[in-house]
């Protein structure tokens, strides 16, 4: 399943704050919940820099798989 950052990872917020939208699941949430939720990252993808708030952030797409 993949999932994406609903807004750029930057200094002012790391990518364990960050809500990740799975579509297929129809769901949203941090790395945190996925894993207490049996899911594991298996492949990330940091994309192309961009300008938001005065800071330098960049999306990111995660694959997960679920464990148990």
């Amino acid at each position: 399943m993949t999932c994406t950052s609903e807004s750029p990872v930057t200094v002012l917020r790391r990518v364990n704050e960050i809500p990740f939208a799975c579509a297929e699941l129809g769901v949203s949430a941090t790395l945190n919940e996925l894993r207490d939720a049996g899911w594991r990252i298996i492949k990330l993808d940091i994309g192309e820099d961009i300008e938001s708030e005065n800071h330098v952030g960049f999306p990111v797409t995660i694959q997960v798989r679920k464990l148990f």
